[in-house]
């Protein structure tokens, strides 16, 4: 077992790949190219040391069989992060699910799993950090489910409307910078001058 691997196989990780890219030409950010490797190829770079148990949520049509992983389409047609979460924890089989946008490059095994750590205290891991909340860098529990899906049906879309229905507990700035920057852990890729930052 790697270090990093949990014991435990109560929880899956999401990866939330199905947004438009539309500040970047409308481009599928799963397959968008950092140096000599993809997007998606960079989180699952981080997340297999924790767990085999490993969706990619998408609305774009591509094949993504060589990766091994399972591939779910979003359970509504909103365009929306909340639908995004919603979809993950839907398609779930485990009781917990920490769920990461594709386009966070920084992220870190060690950060990823400290997170899930901390998943049997609440129903909510959320990261937060100067005036930061990190709901795709989080750990929900499947529970949720109902009460995500009656947001969505009254149109509150936010992720962060969630909070206010659910037992949460924040991993602050102090603890996330002991795995680095966080403004380094947090920085995603929504422009092309965003990629034009990122290195190999």
């Amino acid at each position: 077992m790697s270090p990093h691997q949990l014991n435990h196989t109560d929880f899956g990780i999401s990866i939330l790949a199905g947004g438009q890219g539309s500040r970047l030409g409308y481009v599928n950010k799963a397959t968008l190219k950092l140096g000599s490797i993809t997007m998606l190829e960079r989180m699952l770079e981080v997340v297999r040391p924790i767990t085999d148990n490993i969706t990619l949520m998408t609305k774009q049509r591509h094949d993504y069989s060589r990766y091994g992983i399972q591939v779910c389409q979003d359970a509504l047609e909103q365009q929306s992060p909340l639908v995004g979460l919603y979809s993950a924890l839907l398609h779930s089989t485990a009781k917990y699910e920490l769920i990461l946008a594709v386009d966070l490059p920084y992220l870190t095994t060690a950060l990823l799993t400290s997170l899930l750590e901390r998943r049997h205290q609440t129903e909510i891991v959320i990261p937060y950090w100067g005036d930061h909340w990190e709901p795709l860098c989080a750990v929900y529990s499947t529970d949720l489910r109902d009460r995500m899906h009656d947001l969505i049906q009254q149109q509150k879309l936010c992720p962060l409307d969630l909070l206010e229905q659910a037992n949460y507990l924040i991993v602050q700035e102090n603890d996330l910078a002991s795995f680095g920057d966080p403004v380094h852990l947090f920085t995603n890729i929504n422009t092309l001058a965003d990629l034009a930052l990122i290195g190999d």
